[in-house]
């Protein structure tokens, strides 16, 4: 190993695990603070006797909130709230009482009733939120102040939700750098060396689809390893990163006397500058592209990605992920797919590379179809890009440049 490629590569290694135990640290931090409150369902003819209650108001919970956070405020019934008793059966008021600070005022009108959240006989209103004013103990009122509770709804149970996180900022994005230039040190390593000698060893067809086949079953079943809370969720998408690595260089041992050769791991094959500025823009364009699918493609439900990055200690640990599983994705899929459906062709190495990256993303993006499409466009445009180059590195390029937008959502 050259002198070069070593310092490129510990350099990669050390922006890598610095960049990943840094954002680790500021998930952590990010999960410790958020609040997840829900308070005891309550009959409405029955909130009126709770402590705080008025001749005018019902108190139904409170949550103390600091300043600078982003809050969420929700009243959920065991009513699909159709009934035309709700229409303005009181007012919701989210309010500071030792600094009179009002945060909401929402009236039960049509067009608020309309924005709840239906299912199996249950709704969940927004009410909204937004960035705490001050910091402060704030409750959650219903005001009844120009008629009583209707008597229809006196049985109906509500509760009321707070949510409330800290927003992320510029030293969250701190780890994502450390490991992108991590990570474009690696590929840059694989560039400026060329590849030793080898000897391919053919494989044959049907050993081809065995391979692909028992790789991605490790890796899918990697997928399947328990994670609770976003940092057992960057723990298992570490794992499955080195352990794609681990498949594809023992596939690559198993293919030619070098892995590097047998994954592409070097410079496109012609045109070295041109092919990397096309690479990286193809990423861009494939990030365009997943923009407009995200916003054109229905859903039919709620993927759990969604629900993931919904929290800023999620959307830290997806932008890292986002940032750490690039290259490993594509020495999996570019190297080691690519490499043994070429046994079928380059069509069926392109489209079969493309499909089953897709797939592995599937159960994340399921609801969420925008999304599947998006990730099903950008793997065909990452196997296209190595069809064209010749080389891994210049589809690793365009995805981590595809990724690092991406990521950058999660900092909106």
């Amino acid at each position: 190993m050259s002198l070069r490629r070593r310092r490129l590569q510990s350099f990669a290694f050390l922006g890598i695990v610095a960049g990943f135990s840094l954002s680790a640290h500021r998930v952590k931090e990010h999960a410790d603070a958020e609040l997840r409150h829900v308070s005891a369902s309550v009959r409405l003819g029955e909130v009126g006797e709770r402590e705080g209650a008025t001749e005018i108001s019902s108190r139904l919970t409170h949550a103390s909130l600091v300043e600078g956070e982003l809050s969420t405020f929700e009243l959920c019934a065991d009513d699909e709230m159709r009934d035309p008793a709700w229409r303005d059966a009181f007012l919701v008021l989210v309010w500071a009482p030792e600094t009179q600070t009002l945060g909401l005022r929402i009236p039960l009108d049509d067009a608020h009733l309309a924005l709840a959240r239906r299912s199996a006989g249950r709704a969940c209103l927004p009410l909204g939120g937004g960035r705490v004013p001050v910091s402060d103990r704030f409750v959650v009122d219903l005001v009844h102040q120009d008629a009583p509770i209707p008597e229809a709804l006196h049985d109906v149970r509500v509760s009321a939700r707070i949510f409330a996180q800290r927003p992320l900022g510029l030293v969250d994005a701190l780890g994502g750098v450390l490991i992108l230039l991590g990570a474009s040190a690696l590929l840059v390593s694989w560039l400026v060396t060329p590849c030793p000698s080898s000897t391919e060893r053919p494989l044959r067809p049907h050993r081809a689809l065995m391979a692909v086949a028992f790789g991605l079953a490790l890796v899918l079943a990697a997928f399947e390893l328990p994670s609770v809370g976003p940092l057992a969720v960057m723990g298992r998408g570490a794992l499955v990163a080195l352990l794609q690595i681990g498949i594809a260089f023992a596939a690559g041992r198993a293919l030619s006397t070098s892995p590097r050769s047998a994954l592409a791991l070097h410079a496109p094959e012609r045109n070295v500058g041109p092919a990397l500025v096309f690479a990286v823009a193809a990423g861009g364009a494939a990030y365009v592209a997943a923009r407009l699918l995200l916003a054109t493609i229905p859903s039919t439900g709620e993927a759990p990605i969604t629900t993931f990055v919904a929290w800023s200690s999620g959307a830290l640990s997806f932008a890292t992920l986002g940032l750490l599983t690039p290259v490993a994705e594509e020495i999996f899929f570019r190297g080691f797919v690519f490499k043994a459906l070429g046994a079928f062709g380059k069509v069926a190495a392109v489209l079969g590379s493309a499909a089953t990256f897709a797939l592995l993303h599937l159960a994340q993006t399921h609801g969420n179809w925008g999304a599947f499409a998006s990730i099903a466009v950008a793997g065909l445009v990452f196997s296209i890009l190595r069809a064209l180059t010749g080389t891994t590195v210049a589809p690793a390029f365009a995805h981590l440049g595809y990724n690092a937008l991406l990521s950058l959502s999660a900092f909106d």
